[in-house]
Protein backbone atom coordinates (compact mmCIF):
# COMPACT_ATOMS: atom_id res chain seq x y z
CA UNK A 1 0.00 0.00 0.00
CA UNK A 2 1.39 3.33 -1.35
CA UNK A 3 1.26 6.80 1.13
CA UNK A 4 -1.83 7.90 -1.10
CA UNK A 5 -3.45 4.75 -0.80
CA UNK A 6 -3.30 4.90 3.18
CA UNK A 7 -4.22 8.51 3.35
CA UNK A 8 -7.34 8.30 1.46
CA UNK A 9 -8.34 4.92 3.95
CA UNK A 10 -7.55 7.32 6.24
CA UNK A 11 -9.64 10.80 5.30
CA UNK A 12 -12.51 7.99 4.29
CA UNK A 13 -12.04 6.52 8.11
CA UNK A 14 -12.31 10.02 9.62
CA UNK A 15 -15.47 11.21 7.64
CA UNK A 16 -17.15 8.18 8.43
CA UNK A 17 -16.36 7.73 12.10
CA UNK A 18 -17.77 11.52 12.71
CA UNK A 19 -20.60 10.79 10.36
CA UNK A 20 -21.46 8.08 12.46
CA UNK A 21 -20.89 9.52 15.52
CA UNK A 22 -23.81 12.47 14.45
CA UNK A 23 -26.19 9.33 14.50
CA UNK A 24 -25.87 8.11 17.36
CA UNK A 25 -24.84 10.89 19.49
CA UNK A 26 -28.36 12.59 18.35
CA UNK A 27 -29.80 8.39 19.29
CA UNK A 28 -28.07 8.35 22.77
CA UNK A 29 -28.09 11.82 24.04
CA UNK A 30 -30.71 13.42 26.32
CA UNK A 31 -31.23 16.62 27.07
CA UNK A 32 -28.23 18.64 26.47
CA UNK A 33 -26.11 16.09 27.64
CA UNK A 34 -24.80 14.36 25.00
CA UNK A 35 -23.05 11.68 27.36
CA UNK A 36 -26.18 11.09 29.03
CA UNK A 37 -26.50 7.24 28.02
CA UNK A 38 -23.38 6.62 28.84
CA UNK A 39 -24.11 7.96 32.17
CA UNK A 40 -27.58 6.30 32.69
CA UNK A 41 -25.76 3.40 32.14
CA UNK A 42 -22.98 3.21 34.90
CA UNK A 43 -25.84 4.31 37.03
CA UNK A 44 -27.72 1.29 36.53
CA UNK A 45 -24.52 -0.84 37.00
CA UNK A 46 -23.53 0.93 39.62
CA UNK A 47 -20.34 1.39 38.19
CA UNK A 48 -18.12 4.73 37.14
CA UNK A 49 -19.33 5.94 33.36
CA UNK A 50 -15.43 4.99 32.78
CA UNK A 51 -16.36 1.07 33.34
CA UNK A 52 -19.68 1.53 32.15
CA UNK A 53 -18.26 2.63 28.43
CA UNK A 54 -15.21 0.15 28.85
CA UNK A 55 -18.10 -2.93 29.29
CA UNK A 56 -19.76 -1.41 25.96
CA UNK A 57 -16.28 -1.38 24.41
CA UNK A 58 -15.68 -4.84 25.25
CA UNK A 59 -18.56 -5.83 22.87
CA UNK A 60 -16.75 -4.15 20.22
CA UNK A 61 -13.41 -4.91 20.55
CA UNK A 62 -15.08 -8.85 20.69
CA UNK A 63 -16.52 -8.67 17.54
CA UNK A 64 -13.22 -7.23 15.82
CA UNK A 65 -11.52 -9.80 17.19
CA UNK A 66 -13.49 -12.15 15.58
CA UNK A 67 -13.47 -10.96 12.40
CA UNK A 68 -9.73 -11.04 12.67
CA UNK A 69 -9.81 -14.64 13.79
CA UNK A 70 -12.15 -15.13 11.05
CA UNK A 71 -9.60 -13.78 8.43
CA UNK A 72 -6.71 -16.26 9.74
CA UNK A 73 -9.05 -18.63 9.12
CA UNK A 74 -9.82 -17.54 5.68
CA UNK A 75 -13.68 -16.03 5.89
CA UNK A 76 -12.97 -12.53 4.92
CA UNK A 77 -15.61 -9.78 6.20
CA UNK A 78 -16.66 -7.25 4.02
CA UNK A 79 -14.93 -4.03 3.52
CA UNK A 80 -18.18 -2.33 4.82
CA UNK A 81 -18.21 -4.78 8.31
CA UNK A 82 -14.84 -3.97 8.98
CA UNK A 83 -15.32 -0.16 8.46
CA UNK A 84 -18.57 -0.75 11.07
CA UNK A 85 -16.67 -2.84 13.89
CA UNK A 86 -13.95 -0.93 13.68
CA UNK A 87 -15.81 3.02 13.39
CA UNK A 88 -17.62 1.68 15.92
CA UNK A 89 -14.58 1.42 18.70
CA UNK A 90 -13.32 4.47 17.36
CA UNK A 91 -16.20 6.41 18.10
CA UNK A 92 -16.19 4.32 21.37
CA UNK A 93 -12.57 5.57 22.49
CA UNK A 94 -13.30 9.17 21.23
CA UNK A 95 -16.71 9.13 24.10
CA UNK A 96 -14.26 7.84 26.61
CA UNK A 97 -12.01 10.63 25.68
CA UNK A 98 -14.98 13.46 26.13
CA UNK A 99 -16.32 11.63 29.64
CA UNK A 100 -12.09 12.26 30.87
CA UNK A 101 -12.05 15.73 30.04
CA UNK A 102 -15.21 16.46 31.14
CA UNK A 103 -14.14 14.95 34.72
CA UNK A 104 -10.90 16.82 34.14
CA UNK A 105 -12.61 19.84 33.51
CA UNK A 106 -14.88 19.32 36.37
CA UNK A 107 -12.18 18.08 39.02
CA UNK A 108 -9.99 21.48 37.99
CA UNK A 109 -13.18 23.98 38.07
Amino acid sequence: MNHTELNNIVKRRLDEVYNRFRKKNEAYSGGDDALNAIKRAGAILNKPVEDALMGMVSKHLVSVIDLANDMVAGRLPTVDLLAEKTGDIIVYMTLLEAILIEKISQKNG
